[in-house]
């Protein structure tokens, strides 16, 4: 077996699955780890896991997505075959109605569901092999910690222990920070399936204008990672940032990283906002024109989205209320540093 406490994994292939740049290199590491499991579960007949926290908007569910997206079920012989399964857990479920409903997600009907804990675990396990599923994603693993206590946790971490063992295939647990540890601790054997947790971080590019080393190799690259998700979004949205040249298009970047901390779903919702935004003031002409057709997003659009849609974004849940606090950085001339 691995050890599953290493951080650095080779590079090793998946035939049957496609593993591209989910949106951004920021990804990268985390394909290639997800990767490397997959092939290791397979070649060894032995689970390979991994967990991967991220705060709210971090971008988790989106890199899940996008996978599925890559690689669709499809039919061989009247047979469903899933490659990457992506179960969200319900809100406030319990370990085994988790089960019984990734059973019915599966094709189970509730009435042929038995009550029995090992049986049901059996009769999932089964159910993931005859799909062939390379492997299974738990988004939102947090949901079944409602129940935060050590019996609690311990059930959890009994019931996914035991899927995971039975259907001998790779599971990627996705959850908010500090969760995912509290249910691993509690079963030795879990931990053991698992490597250490990855931990999705937003994109980083210091904002300070009397700290800012321009000629910095830490600065530059930093600079270059969140340019390219911004462009990489802009095309995704089908939206085009107006500026002038090299040292607006910067002075742009700062204020979106302001405003958004730099987490990848707050940008894109910034962008989307503005698509929106844009698409009322031209009454939506040059869609109907040319549906290729990119948005110009102006200074004008990006504040007006900001003061009319992302602050009630913002203002969702708990975890980005502190957005609300901070000045409007786009009613001031590109030309002009914006003092954070």
């Amino acid at each position: 077996m691995i050890n599953s406490r290493s951080n650095k994994l080779p590079d090793l292939e998946v035939p049957t699955l496609k593993f591209r740049t989910i949106t951004h290199t920021i990804y990268d590491d985390t394909i290639r780890d997800i990767r490397f499991c997959v092939r290791a579960t397979q070649k060894f007949g032995e689970p390979h896991c991994v967990p991967i926290e991220g705060g709210t908007r971090y971008g988790k569910t989106r890199m899940a997505e996008q996978l599925v997206v890559d690689n669709p079920p499809y039919l061989i012989d009247n047979k469903p075959v899933i490659p990457i399964w992506l179960v969200r857990v319900p809100s406030k479920a319990t370990p085994l109605e988790l089960v019984q409903y990734m059973l019915i997600s599966l094709g189970e009907h509730p009435d042929n569901i038995s009550r029995h804990q090992p049986s049901m675990i059996a009769m999932l396990a089964k159910r993931i092999k005859e799909c062939i599923i390379d492997f299974v994603i738990l988004d939102d693993i947090h949901y079944l910690l409602n129940v935060n206590t050590e019996h609690g946790r311990q059930e959890i971490a009994q019931v996914l222990a035991d899927v995971i063992k039975r259907s001998k295939t790779t599971f990627v647990i996705l959850g908010i920070p500090n969760t995912i540890g509290k249910v691993l601790d509690e079963d030795s054997q879990l931990r053991n399936l698992f490597r250490s947790t990855i931990h999705l971080q937003p994109l980083q590019l210091d904002i300070n204008p009397h700290h800012i080393d321009r000629k910095s190799d830490s600065f530059r690259e930093q600079l270059w990672k969140f340019a390219e998700f911004v462009t990489k979004a802009e095309l995704t949205i089908g939206v085009e940032l107006f500026t002038g040249d090299g040292g607006e298009k910067m002075e742009l970047l700062r204020r979106i990283k302001y405003v958004t901390d730099g987490v990848v779903g707050h940008i894109i919702n910034l962008l989307i906002f503005a698509e929106g935004v844009a698409y009322e003031k031209s009454e939506g002409v040059a869609i109907e024109v040319d549906p290729n057709t990119r948005l110009l997003i102006s200074l004008d659009v990006l504040s007006e989205a900001y003061e009319k849609k992302f602050k009630a974004y913002a203002g969702e849940v708990s975890e980005t209320e502190y957005l609300l606090g901070r000045r409007n950085p786009f009613n001031i001339p590109l030309n002009q540093v914006f003092m954070t």
